[in-house]
Parts: structure tokens; sequence; C-alpha cells
């Protein structure tokens, strides 16, 4: 993980470019971002949590001092939600059916994020979903056949207190778009929540600016649902060139840079 981050921080570096950060999600990550920061002037990294600085202390299991990293004067904590109910339930559904689709995708675009060797955990989940084996085609009818909110499989991943139940408890407005306009960042890691980091990657794929680099964490499937289709998208978008796809950990990493149009 630590060799992904830095090789992403190396790619701007090698471009002449002073790392400008931006996390949805934070734990070990801002740890791991900030002591490879040079500590330059415009060297800058934020970090979007609604849970604070308490939910960083969480994540990295109390392992590391993140008081020390958000109090320094490179780095900022916005205790803030990075998307709301409306962007969550444009792509999933909710109180009015889903408007976005995974449009431009099949199987054969899906299989390389598709994995059941490193981690075969949630197989009897997605069979019971599906009523089948787990199977490439089966997996891909479910979830590419319509939108989201018809599949089974996806479904079958909430849990009581995810982003639906979160999102509808508070007023917030989400603040990614925001702050991607302010910050302009030239590196964007997506790690937050199963539901949430999909519809964020929606918002960084419309605003990302051109020779931005984008890190998404947890894009192997049936470990997670967060990023397998941002991984697809990614790959098969005009917008993007995937520059390495780690697959030595159950999860898995993926990086890739913003082209011009």
């Amino acid at each position: 993980m630590v060799f992904n981050f830095s090789a992403a921080l190396g790619k701007l570096n090698s471009d002449g470019n002073s790392p400008r950060i931006l996390e949805t999600g934070s734990g070990f990550s801002s740890q791991i971002f900030y002591s490879l920061l040079p500590k330059k002037n415009l060297d800058e990294l934020v970090s979007i949590d609604y849970g604070g600085l308490q939910a960083t202390e969480n994540n990295s299991r109390h392992v590391v001092d993140l008081g020390k990293v958000f109090g320094s004067d490179f780095a900022t904590l916005s205790a803030a939600p990075t998307i709301d109910l409306r962007d969550l339930e444009a792509v999933y559904g909710g109180s009015e059916p889903a408007t976005w689709r995974p449009s431009g995708l099949d199987a054969a675009k899906l299989s390389p994020f598709v994995d059941l060797r490193l981690d075969n955990r949630r197989r009897a989940q997605i069979e019971s979903a599906t009523r089948s084996t787990f199977d490439i085609n089966t997996i891909s009818s479910d979830i590419l056949g319509g939108s989201l909110s018809d599949s089974e499989i996806i479904k079958s991943y909430r849990s009581a207190g995810d982003e639906f139940e979160l999102l509808k408890s508070i007023e917030s407005k989400g603040v990614l778009a925001d702050t991607l306009r302010e910050v302009r960042p030239n590196l964007i890691f997506l790690d937050s929540g199963e539901f949430s980091t999909l519809p964020e990657f929606l918002i960084v794929d419309d605003l990302a600016e051109i020779g931005a680099v984008l890190l998404v964490q947890d894009i192997i499937f049936p470990k997670s649902i967060k990023g397998f289709l941002i991984g697809a998208l990614v790959a098969a978008s005009s917008r993007w060139e995937v520059l390495w796809i780690d697959r030595s950990t159950p999860q898995g990493m993926l990086a890739a840079i913003r082209k011009p149009a």
C-alpha cells in the first residue's frame, strides 16, 4: 500500500507537479500520504470524513497519531459528508428510481475486477442473491442488466447503519464537488463507504483536471462492491489512462491518470 501511494506521488513529482491530495475516507492512508509529502508550501492533504478525527483514529486502529497529521500546516480534515442522499439515490435508487446506469460495460469489461482467488467469503452470499453458481455472466446480468436499484447482488450488501441510513439522518450537503473545485487536487484517493464511493467517482469523473492521478481502493469483487464498477468504468473510459492495477491483496487498488480531452 505504501509502495502504491509512493508510486502515485512519484508520478506527480516526475511531471514537476507539487502534490495536492484529496482523499475521501481517512485513517492509515492519511498518515501514509502525510509521511510521503515533501512538506513544501504548495503541498496539501485534504481528507473528507464525516466522522471527523474520531473516525480517522478508529479507522487506523489508534496505531498512528492522526491528531499530529491534522494538526499540521499541510493537512486538513473536513468533517462533512462527501455526497448527500440525492447523489446516492441517483446511483442506487431509493424514494425514486435510480437515474444513473452503468452503461457501456459488459461481462468482459467487468471480469478483470471479479476474483474469488484471494477472498471467497462472499461467494455464498452472491450465489444466494443470484440463485445461481458464482459466474461472471450471471453477475454481469444482475448488475449491468438495468439500474443498480434492481440488482439483487447490490441489495445483498445493504447493512444496518450504511450510507443510506446515515445520509437520511443528516441534512448536510455533500462537499466533494465544491472541494474538488477549490483544492484542484492532482491526486485523488477514493476509499470511503461501500455505497458512497461510486457516486464519489462520478463526481470526480466530471470534475477532475487533466493530469490528475486517481487512486481507487477495493476494486476487487466480491470482497467489496466499493470500487469494482469504478475499475471497469475507468478501464473502459477514454478520459482515463490506467497506470497500474494491484491484485496482490483481496481488495486491490487501481491508479489512473486523467487524459487531455
